[in-house]
């Protein structure tokens, strides 16, 4: 049941935040015009309010916008960026670390299931539950620490993402001679190698960020031949998920593009560090 509940939400996480991040407010309309009001300049007054664009969005426009001054656009995106991920670095380790030792205890849940399978009685399921209670205790197993930072930073990642696409900083940068504002759909057909570079980046580092958990997981269970094999993601989703990325990769602005490989590459350090920190301290089941 537990692991029924993680897969779905896991479909499920992806949907939900494409459509936030639609709904967010944008510099620019569908017919690629900037909307004024919805701009974040450096002049502009903080109009404080209990909101989402009041507390979190315009504080990360503004930063992004002040260090442009002093490192250009694409260092201030990378510096806030790094900046973010620091500050929710200790939680998604917590995060990523319970996810490992959950999908590690797969064997030993799905063991349990088949020996109570067909027992369908009260005391039966209970009996279940507390074994399966009794496993989360003894490997230090819980499922707070594995759900509630994720969602805990969701809102900050989309406040990062809402700055960089609103940002006048970015909206009027460049980056060696060419236009942050243009989309890589947009560069290409002008058929400038800049945009072509920077949309295959953008595929090639989500691509290397998507599949390096699995590559690691191959390479432990190498190491580790006597251990049950631990139960993958479906590559279906992860496909989906580096195809989405392109899409907006390249339809939006080719600062969104930078945003995204610069995340991207955090994102492949992270879980570097994470597999590191695993094998250092025997996080293992």
């Amino acid at each position: 049941m537990i692991k029924q509940f993680f897969r779905k939400w896991k479909l499920v996480l992806p949907s939900v935040l494409l459509l936030f991040l639609t709904a967010c407010k944008r510099a620019v309309d569908n017919s690629g015009n900037l909307i004024e009001e919805n701009i974040i300049r450096l002049s502009d007054k903080w109009n404080f309010s209990i909101s989402f664009d009041s507390l979190i969005v315009y504080p990360l426009a503004q930063l992004i916008n002040f260090f442009s001054q002093y490192v250009g656009v694409v260092g201030a995106m990378a510096i806030i960026t790094v900046l973010v991920r620091l500050v929710t670095f200790r939680s998604t380790l917590q995060s990523q670390v319970m996810n490992q030792k959950m999908q590690a205890l797969q064997p030993r849940l799905m063991a349990l299931q088949e020996k109570y399978k067909g027992r369908t009685d009260q005391q039966a399921q209970m009996q279940m539950y507390a074994e399966q209670q009794n496993l989360y205790k003894k490997h230090d197993i819980k499922m707070s620490k594995m759900l509630l930072p994720t969602l805990l930073q969701l809102p900050v990642i989309m406040a990062l993402w809402s700055s960089v696409n609103r940002a006048e900083a970015v909206l009027n940068g460049t980056f060696l001679g060419n236009s942050l504002f243009t989309s890589p759909q947009v560069g290409m057909g002008e058929g400038k190698i800049f945009y072509f570079i920077i949309f295959g980046l953008v595929i090639a580092v989500n691509a290397v960020a998507m599949l390096l958990p699995q590559h690691l997981a191959k390479k432990k269970q190498k190491r580790y031949p006597n251990e049950k094999a631990v139960p993958q993601q479906g590559k279906g989703m992860m496909y989906f998920m580096v195809a989405m990325m392109a899409w907006i990769g390249l339809t939006l602005s080719s600062a969104m593009s930078i945003y995204l490989i610069i995340s991207s590459t955090l994102q492949i350090g992270q879980t570097l560090y994470t597999d590191h920190y695993m094998s250092k301290n025997g996080v293992r089941i």
